[in-house]
């Protein structure tokens, strides 16, 4: 499961949300946070390991949801095993597409395009 939020920056934001996720035996594999100081902006990325939560995932959305509304945060939740649908366009040289691979490693994607198509 993957968890976005923003909002506007105060203490305890971390704190707050992590707290749901260990309350449901949640295990965070990766934590990613950001301010934009001068519009006071918090960003949030938590991945949360699927199966340490099991059935109680949908317990855990639910006191994350509440706590995003008492934080007035925005939240996204995405299944992170459900592969996304994206299309990559790119030059003609190779460069720009392999550090693109190279630095996401395994992209887990669904192409909508069944061909690819050259345009000059």
């Amino acid at each position: 499961m993957v968890i976005q939020l923003s909002c506007h920056d105060h203490p305890r934001i971390v704190a707050r949300i992590t707290e749901h996720i260990y309350g449901e035996n949640g295990n965070i594999l990766t934590l990613k946070q950001h301010v934009e100081p001068e519009e006071n902006l918090y960003f949030m990325r938590v991945v949360v390991d699927d199966n340490s939560l099991g059935d109680s995932k949908s317990r855990c959305i639910k006191k994350l949801e509440k706590e995003c509304a008492a934080l007035n945060a925005n939240l996204n939740i995405f299944d992170n095993t459900v592969p996304l649908k994206m299309a990559i366009f790119v030059t003609k040289e190779a460069a720009p597409l392999h550090d693109l691979l190279i630095k996401q490693g395994n992209l887990i994607v669904k192409s909508p395009l069944s061909s690819v198509t050259t345009i000059i």
